[in-house]
């Protein structure tokens, strides 16, 4: 299914891209930095070979498909533990960030958040 990238973050080691239709897709931030074991696309461009950039994962945000209008990476004192996600329908999703594999577990979600006051 088509989709069209919404928002942006960077962790420490990839790039998380949200889209139109609530999901987020996981790049590696490193050239040739595929940490996937399985077979997939990045194997079929030039057999033997990881191709740049290839897509790590897909993080799916609820059940809607709308856009994911916010991403940030943080967590306390300014480490890079969690990853949140806004979207268009009002909630707000946190994931666990693996810090050395590919394991992106949603944590919390919150559901009809409309404005938040700091």
């Amino acid at each position: 299914k088509g989709s069209t990238p919404f928002s942006l973050a960077l962790g420490d080691r990839h790039l998380f891209v949200g889209n139109s239709i609530g999901t987020i897709w996981v790049y590696p931030l490193k050239k040739d930095a595929c940490e996937r074991s399985d077979f997939h696309i990045c194997l079929e461009v030039t057999p033997g070979k990881r191709s740049e950039y290839c897509l790590q994962a897909t993080l799916k945000h609820g059940e809607t498909e709308c856009p994911i209008l916010a991403l940030e990476v943080g967590g306390v004192n300014h480490s890079m533990k969690y990853l949140f996600s806004g979207k268009q329908d009002g909630t707000v999703a946190i994931f666990a960030l693996d810090q050395g594999g590919l394991n992106f577990e949603m944590i919390a979600q919150l559901n009809q958040v409309r404005a938040l006051y700091i």
